[in-house]
């Protein structure tokens, strides 16, 4: 069985996009060896397949093994592309989700995530995604909440606990999510009666969208995640969050792009944001104002001068002058979510696991 939970520390869930798959590229062997993320499939940037989504996720990763979902993309009749065709017939309920079943048997190294829509159709695409006898991942997001209970007892009745991981994801929350607590702990609970000893997750992102004020931010994921480790009752209860993304501007803001550089610690996220934008100025400005900010924060006592990583690395180049280190809103996306998997993955580790990452990079 691909599915290994309880080896799990960390599952950061993740999308088909250039940064997330550029952070997820620069990672050292050694993590990547340690994490199977959760990635969701969507069209990769104007590409008309779906191929070229599964092409950047094996680039990435290699012949490691990740949990694959498939997103619900909204389009136009402007945008519509084959890709979108893909995608719609994957989520064809059908026979049990027959065509997410033959897509997912033919990629050995992915860990199928059973689709939460027909709940009809769930017992037949449950057993249908066992007897590929890899593990199932079922993801019950909050929007889907009355769903949850359904969901829970169908899959005890066609999983056994060691088979399954089960995601909650609470979205996109900002600090209220931390008086989910109580919220959360409930649906633990409701869980461990089905699959006493059972492996779950609890996720959500909780990355802003505004910046104009803000120098730092706790990661409430990770609070909460603390908060809820007092009482599993008795769930393997596995860390979890949607590896520092959210959909938003990269810019960080609207009215024009604003250099922004996040530098992400253990439980807390610090922000240096430029206030002046770079919208229509010469390069040579741009890579001025993404210096000053990646100098002012290497300067500062929290910078983790023993942490080598890629996203460290282009953070460096940038606040040295190196021009290949030069800073685009994208890179700088790139270089948080680098940073953050690494630091998620040995949260409260030793250092001598935490900072054994010699390995080179390539530029970007």
């Amino acid at each position: 069985m691909l599915l290994k939970p309880r080896r799990m520390q960390y599952l950061p869930i993740m999308s088909v996009r250039p940064a997330e798959i550029r952070a997820l590229t620069e990672l050292p062997n050694k993590c990547k060896d340690a994490l199977t993320p959760f990635i969701i499939l969507k069209p990769w940037a104007s590409a008309h397949f779906l191929s070229s989504a599964i092409q950047q996720a094996e680039s990435a990763l290699g012949e490691r093994n990740w949990i694959a979902d498939v997103a619900l993309d909204s389009v136009t009749s402007t945008t519509i592309r084959p890709v979108h065709h893909e995608i719609a017939a994957l989520r064809d309920p059908k026979n049990g989700y027959d065509n997410w079943y033959s897509f997912v048997a033919e990629k050995p190294n992915v860990i199928p995530c059973a689709l939460i829509g027909d709940l009809t159709q769930l017992p037949f695409q449950i057993q249908k995604l066992s007897s590929l006898n890899r593990g199932i991942v079922i993801r019950v997001k909050l929007s889907d909440i009355e769903k949850y209970d359904t969901v829970i007892q169908t899959a005890a009745q066609y999983i056994n606990s060691d088979q399954l991981l089960f995601v909650f994801d609470f979205e996109h929350r900002g600090r209220e999510l931390l008086a989910s607590a109580s919220q959360a702990d409930a649906y633990i609970k409701k869980f461990s009666q089905f699959f006493p000893s059972g492996n779950m997750c609890v996720s959500a992102t909780t990355f802003p969208s505004d910046f104009a004020s803000r120098t730092e931010q706790e990661i409430y994921e990770r609070l909460l995640y603390n908060e809820l480790s007092k009482n599993t009752h008795g769930v393997n209860l596995i860390y979890s969050d949607h590896a520092s993304t959210r959909v938003d501007p990269l810019g960080g803001g609207g009215g024009g792009i604003y250099p922004r550089i996040d530098y992400p610690l253990e439980q807390l996220w610090k922000f240096r944001r430029s206030s002046e934008s770079i919208t229509g100025v010469t390069e040579v400005e741009k890579i001025s104002s993404y210096t000053k900010l990646a100098a002012s924060l290497i300067r500062e006592d929290f910078w983790d001068k023993k942490l080598r990583l890629w996203g460290v690395q282009m953070i460096e180049k940038i606040a040295n002058g190196d021009p290949t280190g030069a800073m685009t809103p994208a890179r700088c996306t790139a270089v948080r979510i680098n940073i953050h998997l690494h630091r998620q993955l040995y949260y409260g580790k030793p250092e001598s696991e935490k900072y054994d990452t010699d390995e080179s990079w390539d530029d970007f």
